[in-house]
């Protein structure tokens, strides 16, 4: 029996050859002679991540009243956050007398027709460098405005 034919991927048009553990995966992955269409995402960082929730947690830490006692953890200030600066889905329904919310979402109804706000997921699988910059610098700016802050010192009172 002979081994399968190496499969190739191109870039500009240049072929190259999968190495090392990746041969395998790629083997059964593709089709050797088939064009693929790839996008190269940067990793994110896991020091940025956990300055970002410091600061999440040192904006919840601060909140003055009513805020303090409308979110229970911080998490539920995040994904309140996440919401309110456009990070979510949203999800309409029409004539629902109750409807199922998976975790922590926003609900609103008007004129029968009821509207879900959910929080987009940051965890590293779910939301790329690009996007999850975006939500952290959208994040911080409205937290920090929240407790009356700039979000450069909302992130140095955490690393003080």
């Amino acid at each position: 029996m002979s081994a399968p034919p190496p499969v190739y991927f191109t870039w500009n048009g240049e072929a190259m050859e999968p190495i090392g553990r990746f041969s395998r995966l790629a083997e059964r992955t593709f089709t050797s002679g088939h064009a693929y269409r790839m996008i190269v995402e940067e990793e994110r960082s896991g020091a940025s991540h956990r300055q970002y929730m410091a600061a999440v947690h040192e904006a919840w830490m601060q909140l003055p009243e009513p805020w303090d006692i409308a979110f229970p953890t911080e998490d539920h200030l995040r994904k309140y956050a996440l919401i309110r600066t456009g990070f979510c889905t949203i999800t309409k329904v029409v004539g629902a007398k109750r409807v199922p919310v998976d975790g922590y979402a926003i609900v609103c109804e008007e004129d029968g027709v009821t509207t879900i706000y959910q929080a987009k997921s940051q965890s590293y699988k779910a939301m790329g460098a690009e996007e999850f910059q975006k939500s952290k610098t959208a994040v911080l700016d409205y937290l920090a405005d929240m407790v009356g802050v700039t979000a450069e010192q909302l992130m140095k009172e955490r690393a003080a």
